[in-house]
């Protein structure tokens, strides 16, 4: 969806799988040392080179315990992105869902992370250039979506 000169994007951080409208993967993140041969779910940041969505990590206590759910959501941003014709160096909000049990005591603290203060967000995806501005991040508890329509019908 477009809202003015702003694109917004859900995404859905899942314990097991990270979802957006048009894509789904895995949320194993593997570091490289060297750049791969074949490009494919390889993003390219901060200098390193990460393999994303090829594998399932085990369920972390905390989003928050190292960058691998940041590296996810870029490779989704840019994955999502091509599918959907948002071009590079657009303004983007993103509309996250969390884990039910993560969202009340991480829930600030993950717009946070996925909001860094160094803007636009620089990297490469399956050595594609990707430029993007993360303007705003909403955060809701997974399933929210499901009754949202349904709760002015919903009793206190």
């Amino acid at each position: 969806m477009k809202r003015g000169d702003r694109y917004i994007i859900g995404l859905d951080h899942g314990n097991h799988l990270i979802k957006t409208a048009h894509h789904i993967m895995q949320n194993g993140v593997k570091r490289l040392g060297v750049k791969p041969t074949f490009m494919a779910n390889t993003l390219y940041y901060g200098r390193t080179y990460y393999k994303a969505g090829e594998e399932r990590m085990p369920v972390k206590d905390s989003k928050l315990a190292d960058d691998d759910y940041y590296i996810l959501t870029l490779a989704m941003l840019a994955k999502e992105a091509e599918t959907r014709g948002i071009p590079q160096d657009s303004h983007i909000e993103l509309a996250v869902g969390m884990p039910l049990k993560q969202f009340s005591p991480e829930r600030n603290a993950f717009i946070r992370y996925l909001k860094r203060d160094s803007q636009p967000v620089e990297f490469r995806y399956e050595d594609a250039a990707c430029r993007f501005h993360i303007d705003k991040v909403v955060a809701f508890p997974q399933c929210y979506a499901a009754v949202v329509s349904r709760l002015p019908s919903m009793k206190e």
